[in-house]
C-alpha cells in the first residue's frame, strides 16, 4: 500500500467517523492540532502491555494509547489513564476496576476525572473532582466538594448535594450531610435520616450505626427500611464473619449475641465472651469460663479458669488440671483418647495441635506442606509433621514459596534458600528480590546483588532502578546514568534526567531542556543538543531544534536539513512533513516525492 492510498484511507476514515459522531451525539475528546498529530509519533514511549487491542504510551508526563500498528488511537493528552486491568474495586479486593457501560478507561486531565471509550470518545464528561469505580448501576462522583451518583450513561441520577457518600450496598448508600451520616435508596430517597456519627454498609438486612465518639459512643442497628432495629444504646456490636450465624453485642459490661435478623438471640448475661467459631463460643460467668452453642445451650459449664482460643481441640484449665475439648464433636476428650481425636481433625486443627505440643506462639496455615511458626519473638518454618525445616531463629521471615526467603535480624534484612543456607547475610537496611537480582540498601546507598548474594553493582548509588534491556538507571549526586548487570557504567552518570529502555533499544537523556539519544550498548546516537528527538526508523531520526525539524543519521550527522515546521518518523521509506503550511512527503535523501507543487 503506497502513501497515496494511506492518505485517502485516513481521510475517508476521518470523514466517516465525524459523520457518525455527529449523528449519534457522541462527545469527543479534546482534539490535537494537525501539527501536534504530525509530530506525536516522534516522542511516544510505550509504558503498557497490549490491552483491548491498544498499548499505553507516554509523551512527557501525559498518556494515551496506540494500536498494534503504532497508530495513535487516543492522543497522549491525559495526566492519568486507568483501565479495567489496573487498580482495585473500591478497596474490597476484586481485581480490576469496573467501568461504566461502553467505557474503556477513567481519565484525569487538568485535575478533573471522566471516562472515555477505546476510540478516545468521552463517555462521561471530564468535569469531576473525583470519580469512583462503577458499582452496580451507579458511579460515585464528586464535584465542587459535593458527592452524588451518575448512571451508566453519565447522567446525574442522584444530585451532587452530599458532603460525603459511599457506594451502594444492598440498594443503600451511606451519605453525609451537616456532619452526620444516613442512607438513601437507588432513586435518592432518604431511607435513614443523617443523624449518626458513623454507619457501616448494608451487608445484611440491617447494619450497625453509632452516635457519639469512636471511644465512648453507642451502637445500634438500622434495618434496610431505615427503622431502628435495635436502639443506639450498646457499647459494642460485632460480627466475626458473615458465615457465622451470630454476632456479639455488649452493654453495661454484659455480653450477649444477636442473629442475622438483628434480633437478640442470646441474652446479655455474660461477663465476657469470644466470637462464635464452628458453632460454639466460650463465655464467662462468675469469673469462670465454659462453652455455649448457637441456641445458648450450655455445652460445658462455666467452671474453668482459662480456655485456649486456637483450634478445634482446646485446653481447659482448672488450676493445674488440664481437660481437653473437641469443638468439632462438641464434647470433652479423655486424655487416653486425645490422640484419636487429634487424628480426626482437619489440616487446620493439625496446625493447632502442633502449636500446642511445641508451645509455639503462632502457627500459620500450611501452604504447600509448610507453615511459618513463631516462638518467643522468633520465626521459622515447619513441615506437616512438625519437623523444623527453617530454624526458629529470625526476628522476621518471608514467604517460603519464593526462590529466596527474606529474613530479618537486628532490624537488618537478608535472604536464605529453602535449605536454610544463608545467601545474603542480614546486614542490609532494605532488600528487594526481583527476577535475577536483589536490590539492596545500606547506609543510605543502593546497589544490586546477584542471586548468589555477590555484589554485582556496587552499593554506592543514591538510587538504582530495575533492569530493562539489560541496563539499570543509577542516580548519584543528582545525576543519572546507566549500568549493566556486572556494574559497568554504560551511559555516563552525568544527565539531569533519563528515560528507561523498557525493552527497547534506545533511550533519551536530558541536560537542562536539551535531549540526546543513546542505544542500549552505550553509544551516543544523537548528542544532547536538541529540543525533541524521535526514535531511529530506517536509519534516520527526526530531531527538533528551536521550532524547526529535520533528520539525523545514526552517527548523529544532520542528513536532512532542520528547516521543516513538522516532521514525522519514516514509514515504508517515506516521511510526512510540513513547511510553510504545506504538507508533503520526502524520501531518505530529503527529496520531495508527493505534493511537491
Amino acid at each position: 500500500m503506497n502513501y497515496k492510498t494511506i492518505g485517502c484511507l485516513l481521510f475517508c476514515l476521518f470523514l466517516c467517523h465525524t459523520i457518525q459522531a455527529q449523528s449519534c451525539g457522541h462527545i469527543h475528546a479534546p482534539m490535537l492540532s494537525s501539527e501536534e498529530m504530525d509530530s506525536i509519533n516522534n516522542i511516544l514511549h510505550k509504558v503498557g502491555e497490549l490491552e483491548n487491542g491498544l498499548i499505553k504510551v507516554q509523551k512527557g508526563e501525559l498518556y494515551g494509547y496506540i494500536n498494534e500498528k503504532e497508530e495513535v488511537v487516543i492522543p497522549p493528552i491525559y495526566d492519568e489513564i486507568t483501565t479495567a486491568s489496573y487498580g482495585m474495586v473500591c478497596g474490597y479486593g476484586t481485581a480490576g476496576m469496573v467501568m461504566p457501560p461502553n467505557s474503556f478507561a477513567r481519565v484525569r486531565k487538568d485535575g478533573k476525572y471522566g471516562f472515555i471509550d477505546d476510540t478516545g470518545q468521552i463517555t462521561i464528561p471530564i468535569i469531576y473532582d473525583h470519580a469512583d469505580t462503577f458499582w452496580g448501576k451507579f458511579l460515585l462522583v464528586q464535584k465542587d466538594g459535593k458527592y452524588g451518583f451518575l448512571n451508566g450513561k453519565g447522567v446525574v441520577a442522584i444530585p451532587l448535594i452530599y458532603e460525603e457518600a459511599r457506594i451502594f450496598w444492598s440498594g443503600r448508600a451511606a451519605i453525609k450531610q451537616n456532619g452526620q451520616w444516613g442512607f438513601i435508596d437507588t432513586i435518592g430517597n432518604v431511607i435513614a435520616q443523617p443523624k449518626y456519627d458513623e454507619v457501616l454498609d448494608f451487608r445484611m438486612e440491617w447494619t450497625s450505626v453509632r452516635k457519639g465518639t469512636a471511644k465512648n459512643g453507642k451502637w445500634g442497628l438500622v434495618a434496610i427500611n431505615g427503622a431502628e432495629l435495635l436502639p443506639v444504646i450498646y457499647d459494642e456490636i460485632r460480627w466475626m464473619a458473615l458465615r457465622e450465624r451470630l454476632g456479639r453485642i455488649k452493654k453495661d459490661g454484659k455480653v450477649g449475641f444477636i442473629n442475622k435478623k438483628g434480633q437478640i438471640a442470646i441474652p446479655l448475661v455474660y461477663e465476657d465472651a469470644r466470637d462464635f467459631r464452628y458453632g460454639l463460643t466460650t463465655v464467662k460467668q462468675n469469673g469462670k469460663w465454659g462453652y455455649i452453642d448457637e441456641q445458648g445451650t450450655v455445652v460445658v459449664p462455666c467452671e474453668y479458669d482459662y480456655i485456649t482460643n486456637g483450634g478445634l481441640i482446646e485446653k481447659l484449665f482448672v488450676g493445674e488440671q488440664i481437660d481437653y475439648f473437641n469443638r468439632y464433636e462438641k464434647k470433652l476428650v479423655a486424655p487416653e483418647t486425645l490422640h484419636e481425636a487429634q487424628r480426626k481433625v482437619t489440616y487446620r486443627e493439625k496446625r493447632m495441635k502442633i502449636q500446642e505440643i511445641n508451645a509455639y506462639d503462632q502457627v500459620e496455615e500450611f501452604q504447600n506442606g509448610v507453615a511459618r511458626v513463631g516462638k518467643n519473638g522468633y520465626y521459622g518454618y515447619i513441615d506437616e509433621e512438625g519437623k523444623i525445616i527453617i530454624p526458629i531463629a529470625y526476628e522476621g521471615i518471608g514467604d517460603f514459596g519464593k526462590e529466596l526467603i527474606q529474613v530479618y535480624q537486628s532490624e537488618k534484612v537478608g535472604y536464605i534458600n529453602k535449605d536454610a543456607q544463608t545467601i545474603v547475610p542480614p546486614i542490609y537496611d532494605r532488600a528487594y528480590h526481583f527476577r535475577d537480582f536483589i536490590l539492596v540498601e545500606k547506609d543510605g546507598k543502593k546497589g544490586h546483588l546477584n542471586l548468589q548474594g555477590e555484589i554485582a553493582v556496587p552499593i554506592i548509588y543514591d538510587d538504582i532502578w530495575q533492569f530493562h534491556s539489560g541496563l539499570a538507571v543509577v542516580i548519584k549526586n543528582r545525576k543519572y546514568g546507566f549500568v549493566n548487570k556486572v556494574g559497568e557504567v554504560i551511559i555516563p552518570i552525568q544527565y539531569d534526567k533519563v528515560n528507561r529502555f523498557r525493552g527497547g533499544d534506545y533511550t533519551h537523556v536530558f541536560i537542562a531542556k536539551k535531549v540526546g539519544l543513546f542505544n542500549r550498548h552505550g553509544k551516543e546516537i544523537i548528542p544532547v543538543a536538541y529540543d525533541q528527538i524521535g526514535y531511529p526508523v530506517d536509519g534516520l531520526v527526526s530531531v527538533q531544534k528551536g521550532n524547526k525539524w529535520g533528520y539525523c543519521n545514526e552517527q548523529g550527522e544532520v542528513v536532512i536539513p532542520i528547516i521543516y515546521d513538522r516532521a514525522n518518523g519514516f514509514k515504508d521509506g517515506f516521511a510526512r512533513i510540513q513547511k510553510d503550511g504545506k504538507i508533503f512527503y520526502i524520501d531518505h535523501q530529503g527529496k520531495c516525492v508527493e505534493n511537491c507543487d
